[in-house]
């Protein structure tokens, strides 16, 4: 793709070229292709005309396999295009990396909080849900025996897990958590918006997921979690399956699963917007006022 972009402009085409190549290759961190390398780069060259922004490694996907190889974190608009005067970065590189290093686990598939939009200096960020116990325990006690590897012996590895097992087991969710709202307020988020039609994704009888508002020790009281609950890929799976034909693709609300209710407490971020919320199960076409 680098004979396909120019630096200077990226036109209708090119973002034709980029959505195919999307939709027919799967997102491999650890076997890039070399369009998927050339994108990330004109990214990052788009990225530098309008914003002052940082990277954080990510080439093997060693802080999470479903994230890009370099993560733009955007620090604020510069006055001018392409203004190249020397600012130090607001962030250290070395302690956000640690810090991600420290939450990864907390959520899902290690999908961190991660800042993907800068508007009017406020981060929009994203990430998964939290982490169940199972897997909770699983990675970290993964990611603690590969850091081992190659600096200790086999035995001494053994003569330390039953350690670390105990202390994951007696403070697991308070430390995982922990780490995790530290990564929140380290990019001064101040609402999370729970997106779950439940409160816990079971699977065999066992939470595998759960969203911050259903947290027993209430860890999470520091943000305003807005709830709204909206159907997730499976419903677009029988969109796409209904030749993306909307008017017969429907969402059953009424599933014993769906025990997530919309609850959005009073605040500017709510209120400013001039939408019936109540009405959005009912008919979305009619949920949004003149």
């Amino acid at each position: 793709m680098a004979s396909e972009f120019s630096s200077d402009i990226v036109g209708e085409d090119d973002t034709y070229k980029l959505l195919t190549h999307f939709v027919k290759t799967s997102h491999r961190i650890k076997n890039p292709d070399i369009r998927g390398e050339t994108v990330m780069e004109m990214c990052c060259l788009l990225f530098q005309r309008d914003y002052k922004f940082m990277t954080v490694p990510n080439m093997q996907g060693e802080l999470c396999s479903h994230y890009p190889m370099k993560l733009v974190v955007l620090e604020y608009e510069r006055e001018e295009p392409a203004d190249d005067k020397e600012v130090e970065s607001q962030y250290d590189p070395i302690q956000l990396e640690q810090m991600i290093r420290f939450a990864r686990c907390s959520r899902c598939r290690s999908r961190f909080v991660m800042p993907v939009i800068l508007f009017e200096g406020k981060h929009v960020c994203r990430s998964a849900t939290l982490s169940g116990a199972a897997e909770m325990f699983g990675r970290s006690t993964k990611d603690y025996i590969l850091s081992r590897r190659f600096h200790n012996s086999l035995e001494k590895i053994k003569n330390s897990l039953p350690h670390h097992f105990f202390y994951i087991r007696s403070d697991m969710f308070s430390t995982f958590r922990g780490h995790d709202i530290d990564l929140l307020k380290f990019f001064d988020v101040h609402y999370i918006c729970d997106l779950m039609v439940e409160k816990k994704k079971t699977k065999f009888k066992m939470a595998i997921t759960s969203s911050e508002k259903v947290d027993k020790e209430n860890r999470y009281s520091d943000f305003t979690i807005l709830q709204m609950p909206y159907p997730g890929c499976e419903l677009f799976k029988d969109w796409k399956a209904n030749m993306y034909n909307g008017h017969v693709t429907a969402y059953d609300w009424a599933l014993a699963m769906n025990d997530s209710d919309l609850d959005l407490p009073k605040s500017p971020i709510v209120e400013d917007v001039q939408v019936e919320w109540q009405a959005y199960r009912v008919n979305p076409s009619k949920a949004y006022t003149d």
